[in-house]
């Protein structure tokens, strides 16, 4: 656990810098980002679109097209005029058709000024390691001349801790999300000393709602300032006097911050009774007032989902019948969510997870999954969806197995994704390696 803790903690490190820089940069900045896997890449896109989002913000992504000599050209022709943060995928594909990759850097490495002139807005560009690589020996000036230069790494079996923009449980200390860290700091000790003057010195019933504003601020600076032992606590005993004082709405609150907290801490269980908690005292209160409480029940299914998410994918390979029950309750949030992107992750999730079992009944979640993943246009998972449902029918029906393969390699080629291409490559390979031993070697020596 301590091996993957590390590389996870800098992810979102990376994460968080990068939301701040998107939020609150002022003009041109260029960020290059290395990346070693698609999935990592796609996760923190959709996490840092969702914190844009919540504070009003959009993000744009553009995928430089394999012939493609001038990537800023490209950049500007399909960037919106409203001024959004970019992030830039494909480079390494680019100059395929053409002269290829290293007169593509050095070009760009020529040109570099124009991309502050032209270009106003923060962009992240990402690269692999090998492009990277080619970029510093091609792009030397622009590499350092460009404002910072981060690593993700690729954590085998885990997922991302559920990030504070999804799981923020209410309004109150949303502003804090990007917050630098020492703002932050200097913002929670104030707080805190206007705390403790309210609990030793105000103590009156008219006080209360003062004092229970100002610690709930405290628990999400507290939060922010990755304290999260400290915010569980705070907001356990803030519950303990909603709860006594029948005051539902703020119990609620109290409870879902709770369950952030936790969740942070890697305490999933905890995590998942807090925000159990949080939903039936919503679901209460939207029953009475829907327009009011309604949003905070959906909110509070997003949190329920994440962390279902998160405690199948740790003891999904010692239990597999929990790992099972905890995706299915899952998919039930998604649904009542409405969130297509979601069912058909989690679609994805169980059809693999179940393939052993209910082989049919597998075919028939990944199946869904790939009808949903055409639906929102979301080619990588169609490919992903493609490769499970191969690897399922394969001993069954070689013939679709090939297929299916064949259309993974095809999206995945036109996305460029070469480490997706390496997989199914492999899987093909040997899957017709009995039927074409030669085209079965030339796909392996591909991969």
């Amino acid at each position: 656990m301590e091996d993957r803790a590390a590389p996870a903690l800098e992810n979102e490190q990376v994460f968080w810098e990068l939301g701040r820089t998107l939020l609150w940069a002022d003009g041109f900045v260029l960020i290059i980002l290395v990346s070693p896997a698609e999935d990592l890449r796609r996760r923190t896109v959709d996490r840092l679109r969702r914190l844009l989002v919540s504070h009003g913000r959009s993000l744009t992504e553009i995928d430089l097209p394999s012939r493609c000599r001038d990537p800023l050209r490209e950049i500007i022709s399909q960037a919106p005029p409203d001024g959004s943060p970019l992030c830039v995928t494909g480079l390494g594909a680019c100059g395929a058709e053409q002269a290829g990759l290293p007169a593509v850097l050095r070009a760009m490495n020529l040109r570099r000024e124009q991309w502050a002139r032209e270009l106003r807005r923060p962009v992240v560009l990402w690269v692999d390691g090998g492009t990277h690589d080619l970029l510093v020996q091609e792009a030397p000036d622009l590499v350092a001349w460009s404002s910072a230069i981060r690593t993700l790494h690729f954590v085998p079996g885990r997922h991302d801790a559920p990030p504070f923009e999804a799981l923020s449980p209410f309004a109150d200390g949303s502003e804090f999300a990007a917050l630098p860290l020492a703002h932050a700091q200097q913002r929670l000790a104030a707080l805190q000393d206007v705390l403790f003057d309210l609990e030793a010195h105000d103590p009156t019933p008219q006080s209360a709602s003062t004092r229970f504003r100002t610690a709930l601020q405290v628990v999400a600076l507290l939060y922010r300032c990755r304290r999260f032992a400290e915010a569980a606590d705070l907001a356990q005993r803030m519950r303990d006097l909603a709860h006594a004082e029948a005051r539902t709405p703020d119990e609620a609150r109290c409870a879902a911050w709770i369950g952030l907290a936790q969740a942070a801490r890697g305490r999933h269980r905890e995590a998942l009774a807090a925000f159990g908690d949080a939903l039936t005292l919503r679901r209460a209160l939207a029953e009475r007032e829907p327009e009011a409480f309604t949003p905070d029940v959906a909110m509070t299914l997003n949190n329920l989902g994440l962390v279902l998410r998160s405690l199948g994918d740790l003891i999904g390979s010692r239990d597999r019948q929990e790992a099972e029950d905890l995706l299915r309750r899952w998919l039930e949030l998604e649904e009542a969510l409405g969130d297509r992107h979601g069912q058909a992750q989690v679609l994805h999730s169980l059809g693999n997870l179940i393939g052993s079992r209910d082989r049919q009944e597998a075919e028939e979640l990944l199946r869904r999954s790939l009808k949903l993943g055409e639906q929102i246009g979301h080619v990588h998972q169609q490919a992903q969806v493609l490769h499970s449902l191969a690897s399922l029918s394969g001993s069954r029906d070689r013939h679709e197995a090939e297929d299916l393969l064949r259309r993974s390699l095809k999206l995945l080629e036109a996305l460029g994704d070469r480490h997706g291409q390496a997989q199914v490559l492999h899987s093909l390979g040997n899957l017709i390696g009995s039927r074409d031993r030669q085209e079965a070697e030339e796909l392996l020596r591909r991969s």
